[in-house]
């Protein structure tokens, strides 16, 4: 167990590891994956207590408005490093 346990660890630190150099690449350094994951957890979240609180309602733009924006900046970097 503890073997899959280590070897689990040392396989999600190569992902983390590789996907914050990519992200570093591809945002030319000013965002980190930490700020995106971050973004992203708290956005799930607040989906989720959305969902809890409201089950038949559509979720509204203020959730969106997080992911948008990231977007958009990814998009201006990429735009910037071509």
């Amino acid at each position: 167990m503890s073997i899959i346990l280590t070897w689990l660890i040392i396989i999600i630190a190569i992902m983390y590891w590789i996907l914050n150099k990519f992200v570093k690449f591809m945002t030319a350094g000013h965002l980190k994956l930490k700020d995106l994951i971050r973004a992203g957890l708290w956005s799930m979240i607040g989906i989720f207590i959305w969902k809890k609180l409201h089950p038949n309602e559509a979720i509204p733009d203020r959730f969106n408005s997080e992911i948008n924006k990231y977007k958009a900046i990814l998009a201006q970097k990429t735009n910037e490093n071509n």
